[in-house]
């Protein structure tokens, strides 16, 4: 979450009060939606869960809500103690006497010793005159505890009539289930709707269940209590049969996890067994690796056949293209290294180290090429946005409840069966790229703001998709989109991060720092696009001083020393290339309130000085396109930076640029001086700074600094 989200958020906080026992409403709410929908998936225990909960006073509702709430099933009496709750003591007695809850049984030991704080642990180990340091951690401690402390010994501590266990605690998680499709603690998420911070589908008012049938519910719940790391004491060959592709990959996460574990346990018989059973990538790499290993070369021969025959995706099918070429023809090298050793190779300056794909972005506009950020989010995008009736609208949109934003149907390839009508009537709409577009916007249009799990609004999505549609070949657009709308869970990421256009020509590009590896998901993408039509490569960058590349170096003066709460009062900037200076910006700011007297006694900039000079959001539109695909320097970079980006977020823009510190940079290439304030540096170096703390005298010296840090650089 960024700086502004986060703002943004805490600002609804502070205006959201929830009602004292917000939390029993929305129980209520969780229950009702429940039996209207899932009804025919109960159990007996559940209905009688529901109703006798409904039975309880409202003070053991709540207390029992609140418990279900935090972590765990043990709880101390006196922690159940909320404001809103009239009788907690009553309330729990009411639980005990209903078996919502219970005094704890010798069943509970192990659960309490992992609940208990570090001197209830210490009091124990000390009366059952275990040897033990103090200083142990608490998870030493309870270890130690599990081995030493019986449950009679439990018993006469002075805090075990406090203890109460939560009951029930199965029946609710089954319920919580069907609701969620995944194990969750607790319904924190409508807190998070009612603060604003998580917002919910409220267009989609008739959500569908979940499961049709008490077989395939229970199923997909056996998973996914296995795949949480309970349920590992039953054997796989008492497992659920597999219903549907979602339960079918389930299994097979659960299978590669045991045969993981057999593996490293040095159990390879049951490892192979395992790894044979799952039918998901990369089981079979694990298998056909581990076979390898143990030197059955001929038994791994033969699952690469398999792969080879039937591969489960064409990931899978690299893998085995690749194994076989490396460890059967004895080819040195994998093709993961073949394709980043062949790749082209961009020179970037050293300002970009922690982000290539910007110095990409910034090499390739530079030349003329618009170019943007792609990676996910244009295909994501674009599937989202073509597809969005049948994601979320159509009858067979399979959303379930309120919180939902991504179609249980994109896994496998249940979503292209299911709409393949709609789909390919839209797929052969995108023949022309103004027809196209008119697609994509008129969704945009209608959708605009909804909160999904396919992509997330930006501002600039429009922009970055109506370039791209305008030089998209069509038929290359329609082989990546097909393919996507065909096993959409396992085709989603690994897409090139960056796509150029210039000429009506469109070039995907993977960036690939040193030391960057190449992924197997990865090489898959480049192969699809490549295969549909697109151009697209691979590009290694490299580090050094480029003496083409651009700085903007900055200072500003401003009203006080945070950017979140002060403004600006100037902006000095010299734009600079080879070392020499190429453009200037100089202005005034009309900060709109007060300059404080110390500011004015520091900078020489009065009230009366800016009172006719103009606000920031009339210079911002030429400073940003001053600063455009340059690094931006300063002294103390963070600080000016910051302020320029606190400028752009109040206008709402988002103001990203490469920085450089020339304070930081002096120390590391001009070790030893005494100070490396900007004065100090100046004087030391000669440089002029008659009009200190004047925005372009100050930008006029750091430049002079960052010309010194150059010819360091440029003669490593």
């Amino acid at each position: 979450m960024d700086t502004a989200c986060g703002i943004r958020y805490s600002k609804k906080m502070e205006k959201t009060t929830l009602p004292p026992k917000y939390y029993l409403d929305h129980f209520a709410e969780f229950t009702s939606f429940l039996k209207n929908k899932y009804q025919h998936l109960f159990q007996f225990e559940h209905t009688d869960f529901l109703q006798k909960f409904e039975d309880l006073s409202e003070d053991a509702r709540c207390v029992y809500v609140r418990m279900s709430n935090r972590k765990g099933r043990v709880f101390h009496v006196g922690d159940l103690h909320y404001e809103e709750i009239n009788d907690a003591m009553g309330a729990v007695t009411e639980l005990i006497k209903n078996n919502f809850a219970s005094a704890p049984t010798r069943t509970d030991l192990n659960e309490i010793l992992n609940f208990l704080g570090k001197p209830e642990l210490v009091h124990l180990l000390t009366s059952a005159k275990a040897d033990f340091k103090k200083s142990c951690k608490k998870s030493e401690l309870v270890e130690l505890a599990k081995m030493k402390i019986e449950f009679s010994d439990l018993q006469t501590a002075d805090f075990f009539n406090q203890l109460v266990v939560q009951n029930k605690n199965n029946e609710l998680q089954y319920l919580s289930f069907l609701y969620f499709g995944e194990i969750r603690k607790n319904l924190a998420i409508y807190t998070l709707r009612d603060l604003g911070i998580r917002e919910a589908n409220g267009k989609k008012q008739e959500f569908k269940a979940r499961f049709i049938s008490k077989e395939e519910a229970y199923s997909h719940y056996f998973y996914a209590q296995l795949n949480e790391g309970d349920l590992a004491d039953v054997p796989h060959a008492s497992w659920p049969l597999v219903v549907d592709a979602h339960t079918k990959q389930l299994r097979g996460e659960a299978l590669l996890s045991r045969a993981s574990q057999a593996e490293a346990d040095g159990q390879f018989v049951a490892a192979l067994e395992l790894f044979a059973a799952a039918h998901v990538h990369p089981a079979r790499e694990r298998q056909v690796r581990l076979l390898m290993k143990l030197e059955e070369k001929d038994l791994g021969l033969q699952v690469l056949n398999q792969i080879f025959e039937m591969p489960y995706s064409t990931e899978e099918l690299i893998f085995a293209e690749d194994f076989l070429e490396r460890k059967f023809k004895k080819k040195r090298t994998s093709c993961l290294t073949d394709v980043l050793r062949n790749a082209e190779e961009i020179w970037l300056d050293e300002a970009y180290y922690r982000k290539p794909e910007n110095g990409a972005l910034d090499h390739f506009r530079n030349q003329g090429f618009t170019a943007y950020h792609a990676e996910n989010y244009l295909w994501s995008s674009l599937f989202g946005l073509l597809f969005w009736d049948e994601l979320f609208e159509s009858d067979q949109a399979a959303i379930f409840n309120a919180f939902e934003r991504r179609s249980v149907t994109l896994i496998g390839s249940n979503f292209y069966e299911q709409n393949k009508l709609p789909i390919e009537n839209t797929l052969a709409q995108l023949d022309r790229p103004e027809q196209a577009i008119k697609l994509v916007l008129k969704s945009m249009l209608k959708n605009q703001g909804v909160a999904n799990q396919i992509f997330q609004w930006h501002p600039s999505t429009a922009e970055i998709l109506v370039e791209f549609l305008k030089a998209a070949d069509a038929k290359a657009l329609v082989k990546v989109l097909r393919v996507l709308t065909q096993d959409y869970d396992m085709r989603r990421t690994g897409f090139p991060d960056i796509v150029t256009i210039k000429d009506g020509k469109v070039h995907f590009y993977e960036i690939k720092a040193e030391g960057d590896q190449l992924k197997s998901h990865q090489l898959n993408q480049l192969k699809l696009l490549k295969d549909s039509g697109f151009a697209v490569d691979l590009l290694k960058v490299k580090w050094a001083y480029n003496p083409q590349q651009v700085y903007v170096v900055v200072d500003v003066e401003t009203t006080g020393g945070r950017a979140d709460f002060h403004r600006l009062t100037e902006i000095g900037a010299l734009k600079v290339q080879n070392g020499k200076v190429i453009d200037q910006f100089q202005t005034l700011i009309n900060p709109g309130r007060p300059i404080p007297r110390h500011i004015t006694q520091l900078t020489g900039i009065t009230n009366e000085m800016v009172k006719d000079a103009p606000r920031f959001s009339e210079v911002a539109e030429k400073f940003e396109e001053f600063s455009k695909n340059a690094i931006f320097a300063a002294h103390f970079a963070r600080f000016d930076y910051s302020f320029i980006q606190s400028e752009y977020r109040r206008l709402d823009i988002n103001y990203v640029r490469p920085t450089f510190c020339t304070c930081a940079q002096t120390r590391k290439y001009f070790p030893g001086l005494d100070s490396y304030k900007l004065s100090s540096i100046s004087k030391h170096f000669g440089i002029s700074l008659t009009n200190h703390h004047r925005a372009l005298c100050d930008a006029q010296a750091a430049t002079e600094i960052l010309f010194k840090i150059q010819q360091k650089r440029a003669q490593k």
